[in-house]
């Protein structure tokens, strides 16, 4: 038997103790919830024996939901709301996280815009949501989760990942036409023929697929970032079709005809790392690219880097490249990453005097006075190479993080930063805080140093 606890505009005072057996429906009546008697009703207190067993909670009028920060009741397994009668239900979003929600295990409510609340309920099994919803974006990464008809319901859904899940099958989300935003990495799905349906797809997620046929991809016109990295993807000349394509990453993917990306006009960030055939001049004709990472790859026409005049970003760490004269005339460069070359000189690097990141870490080079040219430089990376003392660079005016971290045991370091700049001298923490927006320095420097030494 259900016992519900009526609470009545009778009188301020009138909250009293009451015992519930199975279940708690809270709802109010006449004027009691206005917001003129708020005050007093957060005061109040509903005590719920510990022993009794509460598995479910209706929520039905979003002011019991502030009420209900005031009560001490156990932990509940079930939570509902009645769309119906509560326009206001997405205010439910911002109680479930509150303690006594951290043990549900089912959810059905609607009229929500986000779900990022579903992050405080980790043992939550079910989830429905009905109605009319204003959901926008819904994050699945990592979820069990195996039939997305559910989702399917979603129609206002712009963004959607679901990446690291056992789904098989999208077929059933054609009807988010609306969706710009799609990942299924890493997940068990073996077609994407659907996807072209999806007319307003403009960023799209196939990192680690295995799939028989790739072809439907390159019918999704209105791409602008796309990523298949580690998959198994070995023909990319359709990718010509994608003329709006901005970004796209092919990283450590078995591709065979990588020159196909010279169609890309609109390109302005290719990632093709870890890759077995890169030919540099495949890219000579990408006008507007301005970012290009080739690490590890096996490249061909080395040289040619000297006609990507218009760089900002490059990485060429862990490669056969041991000349940097190319490099010295892309003189737009604001990042360049040398991890773990077989370069002894950095002397062609003092007309890069755009450079605010540069990664030397890994390098054989023991001699940074050239580095003094580069008054622009914020961050660099000096980790396990040749030279003694990173000083030199403290000198320079915008210098912010010197990364000097050592594997092999060093007398004890005497050197001190300047005021405003952070010398690192271990791998996880540096000498003081850190402020830096090149979080893929920082990365390498602190996780993956010498990887390839």
């Amino acid at each position: 038997m259900n016992v519900q606890i009526a609470l009545f505009a009778v009188h301020e005072s009138l909250l009293r103790t009451c015992p519930i057996q199975d279940a708690l429906s809270l709802f109010s009546t006449c004027s009691f919830f206005e917001e003129a008697r708020l005050s007093a009703l957060k005061r109040a207190t509903i005590v719920v024996p510990h022993d009794e067993d509460v598995p479910e909670l209706m929520l039905r009028f979003s002011n019991c939901i502030r009420c209900i920060r005031s009560m001490i009741l156990p932990p509940f397994e079930e939570a509902y709301s009645d769309t119906e009668e509560d326009p206001e239900a997405a205010e439910y979003c911002h109680a479930l996280a509150m303690p006594i929600f951290t043990n549900l295990r089912r959810l059905e409510f609607g009229g929500v815009s986000t779900l990022s609340v579903l992050e405080d309920l980790p043992l939550l099994e079910s989830l429905t949501i009905y109605g009319e919803s204003k959901l926008e974006s819904l994050n699945l990464e990592r979820a069990s989760i195996l039939d997305l008809t559910p989702v399917a319901q979603l129609v206002g859904l712009e963004s959607l990942s679901l990446m690291c899940t056992d789904v098989e099958d999208i077929h059933c989300l054609a009807s988010l036409q609306r969706l710009r935003s799609l990942n299924v990495s890493r997940t068990e799905l073996t077609s994407i023929e659907i996807l072209p349906e999806l007319k307003s797809l403009i960023h799209l997620v196939l990192d680690g697929l295995l799939l028989h046929d790739w072809t439907p991809m390159f019918d999704c016109l209105n791409l602008q970032t796309l990523s298949v990295a580690n998959s198994n993807i070995v023909d990319i000349s359709g990718i010509i079709s994608l003329s709006k394509l901005c970004k796209l990453n092919i990283s450590a993917s078995p591709i065979e005809n990588i020159e196909a990306v010279s169609s890309l006009n609109a390109l302005q960030s290719l990632t093709a790392a870890m890759l077995s055939n890169v030919d540099i001049l495949a890219f000579t004709s990408l006008n507007n690219l301005y970012a290009l990472d080739i690490q590890e790859s096996v490249l061909k026409n080395t040289e040619a880097i000297s006609r990507l005049v218009q760089l900002r970003k490059l990485n060429i760490s862990s490669t056969s490249i041991t000349n940097l004269e190319p490099i010295s005339l892309l003189v737009q460069l604001r990042r360049l990453y040398l991890y773990n070359l077989f370069i002894t000189n950095v002397s062609p690097l003092r007309s890069l005097v755009n450079l605010r990141s540069l990664g030397l870490s890994g390098t054989l080079i023991d001699d940074i006075s050239p580095l003094l040219a580069l008054k622009q430089l914020r961050d660099v990376g000096l980790s396990e190479t040749k030279i003694s003392s990173p000083e030199p660079v403290f000198g320079l005016p915008n210098i912010r993080n010197v990364f000097f971290i050592q594997s092999s045991t060093k007398p004890a370091l005497q050197w001190v930063a300047p005021p405003n700049a952070f010398l690192w001298i271990n791998r996880y923490q540096p000498q003081r805080g850190c402020k830096t927006d090149d979080e893929e320095m920082v990365e390498f420097e602190t996780r993956r140093i010498f990887y390839a030494m």
